[in-house]
Parts: structure tokens; sequence; C-alpha cells
């Protein structure tokens, strides 16, 4: 019973000076933590590494590219105070790429930022993020033929006699994984935008094996941004041929038609020198059908007559024209023309070995009708109308 009373005594008796000395503890505990300030520890995550010294394989054959490592974790221990107050900007993590390891690994060193330096010696910094690692791409070059598109439509009558691209192929180097994804290179002209003698220049783009487009970064090198096309252009017009045969057939004889190998031909040239000519007629003088009874038939050069400034497109330079001439139709001419024929139906053998008229390459007659030739006539000059 004695100890339950004096317990009694001890907690009843003086009530009021206990309470006075918790409340004074409490105050003294406060004093205490705000001048002591104990130490915390936290962790603080995802502060970006930079990479520092990257001139160290610039000139390498590899292309870097960090597969681990990018950004560091660390855990700081300090006064409470000051280590509630740090946030990953508070820090600055370098990665020094000439310390690259045979592994590709690159040592990651994490401070305190500028700003917070003056604290350096308050704050233990262990780092859990210990370093980099690097993946290697070699650095490759490739040729690319660069294709032209042509879009747009030429001004009319125009044509391209020829083209040249400068560069034809572009050189890119680059790590082996992007030069493994380029499939074509191509490049866009204007057909509206030609002229005769112009030079026009187009961006090549570069393209995958899905059709989408590749688009470099800086480190990637084109040995041309550029390239340029050169064109070398002329006009071209279809015009007709016309002539009328020189003089009169022997009598009794008259000049039924006219037969061409062809009666037009196909132009190029200045475009104003086209644009006068609307036909070519020849000279008379070179179809001479005076005193002849037989067909006259004369090839004609027609390159020989064009005006300066224009010039047959294709192989047709050579025209064979051919007078036929017939006996003028009476009734005798008839009657006799039947005799003959019932004659040849009788003697098939002295037909034999006579030429046919429309021969592929046909046979020309002087111009007084005596005998054949088979030489071409000279001529010196044509007509050309507008």
């Amino acid at each position: 019973m004695k100890i339950k009373e004096i317990l009694q005594k001890w907690l009843i008796n003086n009530i009021g000076y206990k309470i006075l000395a918790v409340v004074f503890a409490f105050i003294l505990w406060l004093v205490i933590v705000n001048i002591q300030n104990p130490t915390k520890t936290i962790t603080i995550t995802g502060i970006p590494v930079t990479i520092i010294n990257q001139d160290a394989l610039s000139e390498s054959e590899y292309k870097y590219y960090p597969t681990a490592g990018t950004t560091a974790s660390i855990i700081v221990t300090g006064n409470r105070n000051l280590v509630d107050s740090l946030t990953r900007d508070d820090f600055v993590a370098t990665a020094n790429l000439e310390e690259l390891s045979l592994t590709y690994a690159v040592p990651i060193t994490v401070e305190l930022a500028d700003s917070r330096k003056r604290y350096a010696s308050q704050l233990t910094i262990t780092q859990q993020t210990k370093s980099m690692i690097l993946s290697l791409d070699a650095i490759v070059s490739e040729n690319y033929d660069v294709n032209v598109i042509y879009a747009g439509e030429l001004p009319e009558n125009m044509v391209i006699e020829s083209s040249k691209v400068n560069p034809q192929s572009i050189r890119i180097t680059a790590p082996r994984s992007v030069i493994d994804t380029i499939y074509r290179a191509e490049a866009t002209i204007s057909l509206n935008d030609v002229k005769d003698g112009v030079t026009l220049r187009a961006t090549p783009v570069f393209y995958n094996y899905s059709g989408e487009v590749i688009t470099f970064t800086d480190d990637i090198k084109q040995s041309a941004e550029e390239i340029s096309v050169y064109f070398d252009t002329t006009y071209t017009k279809t015009v007709g041929l016309a002539i009328t045969p020189l003089g009169t057939p022997s009598e009794g004889y008259e000049v039924t038609s006219i037969s061409w190998s062809f009666n037009q031909v196909n132009l190029k040239g200045d475009k104003d020198v086209l644009d006068s000519i609307s036909e070519i007629k020849l000279k008379n003088t070179l179809l001479d059908v005076r005193n002849s009874n037989k067909n006259v038939t004369v090839a004609v050069n027609l390159s020989e007559y064009l005006p300066a400034g224009a010039e047959i497109s294709d192989n047709n330079t050579t025209v064979y024209i051919t007078a036929n001439i017939s006996k003028v139709e009476t009734e005798s001419t008839t009657e006799e023309t039947t005799e003959e024929t019932t004659e040849e139906d009788s003697s098939p053998e002295e037909s034999e070995g006579e030429g046919e008229s429309g021969s592929a390459e046909p046979e020309a007659t002087s111009a007084e009708g005596e005998g054949e030739v088979t030489s071409e006539p000279e001529v010196t000059a044509e007509e050309a109308s507008s």
C-alpha cells in the first residue's frame, strides 16, 4: 500500500508544476531542433546527362548513340532544411567522351550547379548511375543516282532535244543504319519553266523503302545540296508539200495526178522561222513533164530547200514525186487499148522484164522524155510560202 500511496502523492501533488515542466520540455526540444537541424537523406532521379568533348569522336569512323545512362540518379545526405530544398535542377551531370572505355562506357560525373556550389561541403552525394553506355555505328558513304521527274507541260510545239543533269548522282556520308534505309533519290523539274538554253535547279529528295521522305540531320553529309538541269530545246511543225509540173506532156497525153512518197514533212528549228512556213512549195522546174509520154519521177532532197533556221526533224529527207502521165481518153484510144490488152494476154512472154510503176524506188525520167535516168536531178532552190 505504501507504493500506491507514494505514486498517488507524486502524480497529484504539485500538478501545475508538472504541466509547466512538460511545456518547457517541448519548447526546449523545438529550440534544439532549430539549432541542431538533424541530418536527412533523399534520392534525386532524372538528372539529364550532358555529353562533353564530343570532338573526341568527331573524326572517328563511327557515330555514337547513347543506349543507357542518359539520366542520372543520386543519393544526397545533409541537413534537413538544405536537403528538402534540392531538386534535379540543382545538379549537373556530364559524360566526358575523352574517357570512353573499350566497352563503350563513359563515366558520369554529378556535381552541384554553380548556384548551389556553396553548399558542397554540407552535402554528401552518392551516385547511383555510374556511366553512360554508347552504341557505335560505322560511318560509310554511298552514291545515289538522281532520278529527274518532269512535271507540267512544255510550251506548245516545243520539244527537248537534249538535257544534261549535273551532278547525276549524289554521295551521302552517314551512319550505316541511315544508309541502309535510303532507297532512291528524286528531283522534280517543272516543264512549264523550260526555255531553250535554260538551266533549272531542284533539291533532291531521298525516300526509304516504304516511300517515305527521309529527313537528314545536320551531321549527315551530302556531296551536293541541289542538282541543275540544262535544256537544249527546239520547236517543231508539220507542213505540207506542193509542186506544179513544168510544161505539158506530148500531144495526146496529159498529167492525170501527182503522187508523193509522202506529202507532209516534220520540221524543227527557230520558232519565228517555223511560224512563217505554212507549206513548202517546190519549184516546178523540179518536175519537168514537157514532151513526155511516160510517167516522170524525180527524187528531191528536201533538206536542200529549207530556209535558214529550219531543218528536217526525222529521216524523211528525200521525197519521190511522180507525175502520172496518160493518154487523153478518146473513143479511138479506148479501142486501141482494148486491142493491146488482148494481145498482151495472148503473149505473156513479151511482158516479162518490164518494170512496174509505183515500185519502192521509182526511176526518174529526163525532162525531154528521152530514156530513163537513175540519178537525182540537180536542184538549187525551193519556195516557202507563208
